[in-house]
């Protein structure tokens, strides 16, 4: 039953995805990978770069953990130089830590950041949670994201999709669609919330060796740059690695 469920589960997004215009980048990411071995670590790589009405260059670094067979442990961060544009500033840093837990096909991951942006410089608590399902090397996410403090509060409705293409290549996909708050802002300072999409083909040269090149509208990987739509329309194209040891 289980397994007809999840079957349906990763059909549905198939289908939803392409729809929503469509995620190696980003904290959905996350949501698709399998759980860490107790005592294994992993290290992720990544940059996206902008042009026009947004900092230049987003980098990102993620350092995770494998605590027990239920719990990781990751450190993410984010950063860009800070930019005028217009009456908008955009760039800055954000630094988060998190608890990932997953049971049967139940994934919840909670944990806080600092970030210093000109939207926000005090600490927020992060979370994202739901259901993740893996059938035949492919896999997906249906669940919920968001950062919470005394001043902003940013809250999505997420789906993530991983599918092969071929032995070692695949496709990953994620859509948020925001609930609650603002995650952007145009060129005269008024805000505004618009969806963001990421999409990634991912070469694997092993289980513990990945690259992959990317496109999409939100700004880094932790959570709170994960929510973030870059200033007005347009995309940003990046790339990165990832290390198991």
């Amino acid at each position: 039953m289980a397994n007809v469920t999840s079957r349906s589960l990763l059909g549905a997004a198939l289908l939803i995805i392409p729809l929503a215009a469509s995620a190696q980048v980003g904290v959905l990411s996350d949501t698709l990978n399998p759980k860490l071995g107790k005592g294994e670590r992993e290290a992720k790589l990544s940059f996206r770069s902008f042009n026009e009405n947004e900092a230049k260059i987003y980098g990102n670094l993620a350092l995770y953990y494998g605590f027990s067979d239920n719990l990781d442990f990751v450190l993410r961060a984010s950063a860009a130089e800070f930019k005028n544009v217009g009456l908008t500033r955009s760039g800055g840093t954000d630094i988060e830590f998190q608890a990932i837990w997953r049971k049967n096909n139940i994934y919840v991951a909670l944990g806080g950041a600092k970030p210093s942006t000109p939207s926000q410089d005090q600490p927020v608590v992060t979370w994202t949670a739901g259901w993740q399902g893996q059938d035949e090397g492919r896999s997906v996410f249906f669940g919920t994201t968001g950062v919470t403090s005394d001043n902003v509060t940013l809250i999505a409705a997420a789906i993530a999709l991983r599918t092969p293409l071929c032995e070692n290549l695949s496709l990953d996909a994620s859509s948020m669609f925001i609930a609650r708050g603002d995650n952007t802002a145009d060129l005269s300072g008024n805000l505004s919330d618009e969806p963001v999409f990421n999409l990634a083909l991912r070469y694997s040269f092993d289980a513990n060796r990945s690259v992959w090149l990317s496109a999409g509208n939100s700004l880094g990987d932790t959570t709170g740059f994960s929510l973030s739509h870059r200033i007005q329309r347009g995309f940003g194209l990046g790339a990165g690695f990832q290390v198991k040891f």
